[in-house]
């Protein structure tokens, strides 16, 4: 085996440097491995189209010629040329509601198929003409022409249209806005580039286009600087790049831009002057001072905010560059002695058990990582599954502590984990690392309330944080006036009844201030209409008092003896942790059976016949590419995640969080809240009895009863 595994990565190298433009084109491949290329690029066709090389013409995979449309009154015809260098899917113009028929390919029926809201053809690599017929009783307003068209010719009723209107959402108008007017045929190219000194170094070429005139075909040569290799082209229209590095373009009048992604083989010490003529060019420089560290000389300096470059490209230094400018890059180090740190965003969900012995916890982290090469978790917390980048990993014991291994660079990150002993304080962040920023959400089971947190900058649903000045206000109010109604005792008693109902779901609040009120101007007016009016707003405060109070005390019992019940309409699953097991069983199944499915897909790939010696090649593809995702390796799958939600609590910093800070919260169980409801219920009615008392005064002040008298007593 050992004898052939090179050959195989020998040609499998050979063919990639031959697609991404290197000196080595496929007729230099080896005779004796030429018979092997359709079976090494199986699947990997794209990679060969286009090939962007110095001494053969490059194409995009399907090119089309002029689109051809002729209509009158009673029908259309349309006509095209294209040329594929794989197989590919062509759309063809029309649309649901205006259907080709006819369909000939190179003077043979075909059948149409619709895909993406066009009619279309699979078609395999090659050379076609393609025809077809539409047909209707009155000619349409508008026709929908592919978005792959770049060469438009149409013709009504046996009138050419030197300038037929396509509009933005790809309608050829066939009856109205037709102009017949004559244009001049001008076009305008102004170019952007962006150098990112990376390895290789890259260029993004950002190539504006404005035309006007006729629909046609327009060259752009001398676009690439020396010695840079295309990788990319990409256009809202045709667009592909010819011998010596040429850009051809099928264009339509309007504003148009080619992206172009180019690199060097080598770090250029400089790079221009550029034998192009398309006048001063704006360049900017994004510099990697972690690969190392570069000084730029030779162009002009200018202010990227006073150009037109891409907004996400003003914030970068800019230069202006002509045919006979040069830009030389000084280096000044190599590589980054002290690399810049992790930049890390943290998003926390907590999970209290229903017995309140511990957190499920789900940590979604994003940002970028450049000194560290692990993640690894705060021994404070049990980790059991980590996905990177939507990848599950390994996890694995870093001296001690249970981490994944990171590459450096941009990462998103989903961790699921266990904290036990939640009443004591825990690290915010969770992990052993810093975060510039770090939020949460906790969320309660039935039963539990959040009474107080400390740790973190804010904490919404804390039974603390619910208290604001108008509360206090009014509490101490109610309490002063019973105190003057009463006595010091009864003020005591509703200080205290006030602080156990006021915050709670429900409970009578502003109808004490109208009874106090009512009571307080029964004592200082005399006999006549308004005292009457008085008695009577005293009378109805107190019925309201009644309706009030009594369902809230009944309700009180019943959500402490089954709090479940406050919100009977969401639903939650009862154990407090959700088993994946299952579904990791299904996962791995499904898994294994893609990646034998792969392999032997791979394996009976079109190939010549091999020798009896040649196995071994056959067996280390299928070794590899089963080993490539093994089924049989045990990745943790975690606690599993609750699906429900109950209260729940908005925890934030407001800043960065280093690794030491913690936090702690502060809980009111269900035993907890039991004997605070029955306390609520014992003080509320105490205090309403204490409080309607006063009419004890007034019975004994001889007065005659009146109804609402009757009804104020007896209740």
């Amino acid at each position: 085996m050992k004898k052939h595994i090179p050959v195989f990565f020998i040609l499998f190298l050979i063919l990639a440097e031959s697609a991404f433009c290197a000196s080595i084109a496929k007729e230099d491949i080896p005779p004796d491995l030429t018979p092997w290329i359709p079976w090494v690029m199986h699947g990997q066709e794209e990679q060969l189209c286009p090939v962007f090389c110095n001494n053969a013409k490059a194409f995009q995979c399907a090119w089309p010629s002029e689109l051809r449309i002729q209509a009158d009154k009673d029908g259309g015809t349309f006509s095209q040329q294209w040329t594929l260098y794989r197989d590919a899917w062509i759309p063809l113009p029309g649309s649901t509601d205006l259907w080709p028929e006819d369909l000939q390919i190179s003077g043979s029926p075909a059948t149409v198929i619709g895909r993406d809201q066009f009619p279309s053809l699979f078609l395999e690599a090659g050379e076609y003409r393609i025809s077809g017929v539409f047909q209707w009783k009155e000619m349409p307003e508008m026709m929908r022409i592919p978005g792959q068209t770049g060469l438009l010719s149409l013709s009504i009723e046996g009138q050419e249209i030197p300038f037929p209107v396509l509009d933005k959402s790809g309608n050829l108008w066939l009856r109205k806005r037709m102009s017949t007017e004559k244009r001049e045929d001008r076009l305008d190219v102004r170019i952007f580039r962006k150098i990112t000194d990376e390895i290789p170094m890259k260029i993004l070429h950002r190539i504006q286009v404005d035309v006007s005139g006729q629909a046609r075909e327009i060259r752009l040569p001398h676009v690439l600087p020396d010695n840079a290799v295309p990788l990319s082209l990409t256009a809202d229209f045709p667009v592909r790049m010819g011998a010596d590095k040429e850009i051809l373009a099928q264009v339509r009048p309007g504003k148009w831009e080619i992206r172009m992604e180019s690199r060097f083989p080598k770090p250029p010490a400089q790079i221009g002057p550029l034998a192009g003529t398309y006048g001063q060019e704006v360049w900017v420089f994004e510099a990697r001072n972690d690969l190392r560290m570069v000084e730029i000389e030779g162009p002009d300096a200018i202010d990227p905010g006073r150009t037109a470059l891409p907004e996400e490209w003003k914030s970068l230094p800019a230069y202006l560059m002509d045919k006979d400018s040069l830009i030389r890059f000084k280096e000044i180090r190599r590589g980054n002695a002290e690399p810049a740190p992790d930049r890390l965003n943290l998003r926390r969900t907590w999970w209290l058990d229903f017995d309140g012995k511990g957190f499920t916890v789900q940590d979604e982290i994003g940002g970028t990582m450049r000194r560290s090469s692990n993640l690894l978790m705060h021994p404070s917390g049990i980790l059991g599954r980590v996905t990177v980048n939507g990848q599950d990993q390994l996890i694995t014991d870093f001296e001690g502590k249970a981490g994944v291994e990171i590459r450096q660079g941009n990462i998103r990150v989903i961790a699921e984990s266990r904290v036990e002993n939640p009443g004591s304080a825990i690290s915010a962040g969770g992990w052993e690392h810093d975060f510039d920023s770090l939020s949460g959400t906790l969320h309660l089971p039935p039963g539990w309330k959040l009474f107080a947190q400390s740790g973190a900058d804010s904490a919404s649903g804390t039974w603390l944080r619910k208290w604001t000045l108008l509360d206090i206000f009014l509490i101490l109010m109610i309490s002063v006036a019973t105190l003057k109604l009463r006595s010091p005792v009864w003020g005591l008693a509703a200080l205290l009844c006030m602080m156990l109902i006021w915050q709670e779901k429900d409970a009578p609040r502003f109808v004490w201030l109208h009874i106090l009120a009512a009571f307080a101007l029964l004592r200082l007016l005399p006999q006549g209409k308004i005292r009457s009016i008085v008695r009577v707003w005293a009378g109805v405060a107190v019925i309201v008092l009644l309706a009030l109070s009594i369902p809230f005390m009944m309700q009180q019992i019943r959500w402490g003896m089954y709090p479940q019940l406050e919100y009977p309409w969401k639903q939650y699953d009862l154990s407090p942790q959700t088993s994946r097991q299952a579904v990791s069983d299904v996962l791995m199944k499904t898994e294994a059976e893609n990646v034998m499915q792969s392999a032997e897909e791979y394996v009976q790939a079109p190939r010549p016949s091999m020798k009896k010696t040649d196995k071994s090649i056959e067996y280390y593809a299928r070794k590899k590419a089963v080993f490539t995702q093994d089924p049989n390796a045990s990745v943790q799958t975690g606690p599993g995640l609750p699906a429900w939600t109950w209260h729940s609590a908005d925890i934030q910093w407001h800043g960065p969080v280093n690794r030491s800070q913690e936090i702690r919260f502060y809980f009111i169980s269900p035993a907890v809240n039991l004997i605070l409801a029955i306390v609520r219920v014992l003080f509320l009615a105490l205090y309403i009895y204490g409080l309607l008392n006063i009419l004890q005064w007034w019975r004994r002040s001889g007065q005659k009863l009146t109804t609402v008298n009757a009804m104020l007593f007896l209740g």
